[in-house]
């Protein structure tokens, strides 16, 4: 990877920074996105900058892809069975949602709200019972060997002008050659693309970080998704049978429909659609889950590496603050209200606007680093020993960004 050439006449950073106090410029891997995506929404959001989140009342209905993230870490990690590891997260995170609600609506949660959350918690059960049947309790991610979950970094980016890269990956896991893979696990409503995930940026820095901290080649990475749906119980037709209408379910959930219909007895009527799922159960894509590989290149790994050094440079040293207006008016975006009143010109609503509707508040990435806690930042003489970083949350959003993308993508 090059050295980044600075263009003429460009202005070191002077040695302490009005923004964050003179510590090091540290960058997460999913920052640089948003200060290509829109300057102002980098501006109002990065720890380095306005340091805004959206503040207001606790969502009663829990994160499903923060349970998943859990589950996977604490049976990969302690060999805990993932449904009892489902009952942990859901009791800890309702305790820990209660004690929010009290503190900022002073009251307890409504019977309504309590209810949704017991909906979430039966069918992130649900879910995950298909994902480990799908893929075993021993290794559900063979041939692949898991080393950690979870795993925050901190590698130098520009080391001269004290610039740096941080991130937290999902999962760090082994390939047959003992080479690292970062592994990322996701929940969608709609199936990703792979081509879209060809040069996804968020997979080349965790394999330029790996790399780094590792010394062995980073080949590919990994998706490892499940669905956020329910498997469809079979339809019971006014004759008795069972329909064999091709729908969303699991061989399993069809058989049990069929015995159940026909008194233990598997007729041989519905020997074709049970094959048939059979065989979609056990495909990588199958209706549940999706598995995939992304090749990772070198050369893109190095114009990934070279780019991030160019964007992070300007970010710390001469950002140019301007908004990105959509076409379509910026519809997913999270801080519109308060990018609207800056662009109004009126700074008393901007005032306003913070007042009611942000606080200052940094990710959990920025604050595991800076509170230096299992940070990988030195190179390890064996990936395994990376294990040493893994941590455990019950809110698995570490890198936060304020968009909003379509889920699967």
């Amino acid at each position: 990877m090059n050295e980044v050439v600075l263009p003429p006449r460009w202005k070191p950073r002077p040695p302490t920074r009005r923004v964050n106090g003179g510590q090091p410029f540290e960058i997460t891997v999913n920052e640089l996105n948003t200060y290509l995506r829109c300057r102002r929404m980098w501006d109002i959001t990065s720890a380095n900058r306005r340091s805004l989140m959206r503040q207001g009342s606790p969502a009663p209905a829990l994160h499903i892809g923060s349970a998943f993230h859990y589950v996977r870490a604490k049976h990969a990690m302690d060999g805990q069975d993932p449904l009892d590891a489902c009952r942990e997260f859901f009791a800890e995170s309702t305790r820990h949602l209660d004690e929010q609600y009290m503190r900022m609506v002073g009251t307890v949660m409504s019977l309504e709200e309590r209810q949704l959350i017991d909906e979430q918690r039966m069918m992130v059960l649900r879910l995950i019972s298909t994902y480990y049947d799908r893929f075993g309790l021993d290794n559900p991610i063979k041939p692949y060997e898991h080393i950690a979950s979870e795993v925050t970094f901190r590698v130098p980016l520009v080391t001269e002008h004290d610039v740096w890269l941080i991130g937290t990956i999902d999962e760090v896991v082994l390939d047959p050659d003992g080479n690292p893979v970062p592994l990322e696990v996701k929940t969608y409503s709609r199936r990703p693309d792979k081509k879209n995930w060809r040069y996804n940026h968020q997979l080349y820095g965790y394999a330029c970080a790996l790399s780094i901290l590792t010394g062995h080649p980073v080949n590919y990475g990994l998706y490892d998704g499940i669905r956020k749906k329910d498997p469809t119980i079979p339809q019971i037709l006014k004759n008795g049978d069972v329909s064999r209408k091709w729908i969303d379910t699991t061989y399993e959930m069809y058989r049990e429909a069929v015995e159940l219909t026909h008194n233990g007895k598997i007729p041989n009527q519905y020997l074709d659609i049970l094959n048939r799922l059979k065989a979609r159960d056990h495909s990588p894509e199958n209706a549940f889950t999706t598995r995939f590989r992304v090749p990772i290149s070198r050369r893109a790994m190095s114009q990934w590496w070279n780019a991030a050094k160019i964007i992070a440079m300007e970010a710390a040293h001469q950002p140019n603050i301007v908004p990105n207006f959509e076409w379509q008016g910026c519809p997913m975006c999270r801080v519109k209200d308060l990018c609207h009143a800056i662009q109004s010109g009126d700074e008393d609503v901007e005032r306003r606007v913070v007042a009611m509707e942000f606080r200052k508040s940094v990710t959990p990435t920025v604050s595991t680093v800076r509170t230096a806690k299992r940070i990988a930042q030195r190179r390890v003489a064996d990936p395994r020993h990376l294990a040493k970083y893994s941590q455990v949350s019950l809110s698995h959003d570490p890198d936060y960004t304020p968009e909003v993308v379509p889920s699967g993508d």
